[in-house]
């Protein structure tokens, strides 16, 4: 199983996006380095929408999300500026509620003391 991390990212300016993709990145590779599975739509879709001109509207990435969510452990939520605004990321909370996920809500410095739980809770799940 893996871990799901939202994390804010739609924007009329480019370069915000280009900024939360980063930090969206650098939170993901917190992850690795405690060996845990990871999936940041984020991560994953942004080079794919700059390279191939995708809008960077959640309607586009829905059905890619909606998949993880089912499937993951946890959702967690990366509270960051824009997060508050995010209809992206309030549209993968009430689905993931709705599919009995348990959520966590936390900023990028309680990132990796939470991975820590996980390895604590769930020892098989680390790689």
């Amino acid at each position: 199983m893996f871990i799901y991390l939202a994390t804010p990212y739609s924007d009329p300016e480019p370069r915000i996006q280009e900024l939360r993709y980063k930090d969206a990145l650098a939170a993901a590779d917190i992850f690795v380095k405690h060996h845990i599975a990871v999936y940041s739509p984020i991560v994953h879709w942004h080079p794919y929408a700059v390279e191939y001109k995708y809008p960077g509207d959640h309607d586009t990435w829905w059905i890619q999300d909606k998949a993880f969510l089912l499937t993951c452990r946890e959702a967690w939520f990366l509270q960051q500026e824009g997060s508050h605004s995010s209809l992206g990321m309030d549209r993968e909370r009430r689905y993931a509620i709705a599919m009995g996920k348990q959520i966590v809500e936390l900023p990028h410095s309680s990132i990796a003391h939470h991975c820590r739980r996980i390895l604590v809770s769930y020892p098989t799940e680390s790689c």
